[in-house]
C-alpha cells in the first residue's frame, strides 16, 4: 500500500539543510557587502579627485584636496597658496559640498611627498605631489589581497589610479 506524504524525519532533514544554507548565506552576504562599501567609498573618492581636476582645467583655477582621518574637502585656491581659500566661502560653495565628503565610514590613511596631508591640483590638472591614498578596517588593519579589488588610489602628477594596498605601498591596477 502507497501512502503519500512526507514523514517527520524527511520533513526535519529538509529544514535543517535550508537553515545551514540560509545561514552560509548570510554570512556571504555580510562579506559582500563590507567589500562593496569599501570599494564604493574608494571609487567615490576617485571620481572626485578626477571631478577635482577636470574642474581645475576648466576654470584656470588651482583646487586643493584636503584630507583628514574620515573625511576630505575639495575647495579651490585662486590665490595659488596651495590652501582652500577662505573656509566659509568655500565650503559652503556648490562645488565644494558636491565634492567633498564628511564622515567617511572607513578611514583615509595616505602617503604624499612631503609628508603633505593635501592634494594639489594646478589649472592645467598636473598634481603637485605624488603619494597614494588607501582605506583601513575599522580597527584599524588594512584589507587582505581577497578583501577588495580596489582599496586605495595612486596619484601621480599626471594620473590618478585605483589601486590595491599590499601593506606597504598602492599598486595601481
Amino acid at each position: 500500500m502507497r501512502q503519500n506524504g512526507l514523514t517527520l524525519i524527511e520533513l526535519v532533514v529538509v529544514i535543517a539543510i535550508i537553515g545551514i544554507l540560509a545561514v552560509v548565506a548570510g554570512f556571504e552576504f555580510t562579506g559582500w557587502m563590507a567589500r562593496y562599501r569599501v570599494e564604493s567609498q574608494i571609487k567615490e573618492m576617485y571620481a572626485d579627485l578626477m571631478s577635482e581636476r577636470v574642474r581645475a582645467m576648466q576654470r584656470n583655477i588651482q583646487y586643493v584636496a584636503e584630507m583628514a582621518n574620515n573625511q576630505y574637502v575639495i575647495c579651490e585656491d585662486t590665490n595659488g597658496n596651495n590652501i582652500c581659500d577662505n573656509p566659509a566661502e568655500t565650503a559652503n560653495s556648490s562645488i565644494s559640498q558636491a565634492l567633498s565628503k564628511f564622515n567617511l565610514r572607513y578611514q583615509l590613511n595616505w602617503g604624499f611627498s612631503g609628508g603633505a596631508s593635501r592634494i594639489v591640483m594646478d589649472r592645467r590638472g598636473i598634481a603637485a605631489q605624488n603619494g597614494s591614498i588607501w582605506l583601513v578596517q575599522p580597527d584599524g588593519t588594512i584589507w587582505g589581497p581577497a578583501d577588495v579589488d580596489y582599496d586605495c588610489i595612486v596619484i601621480s602628477n599626471t594620473r590618478i589610479n585605483l589601486g590595491k594596498y599590499d601593506g606597504a605601498n598602492c599598486q595601481a591596477k
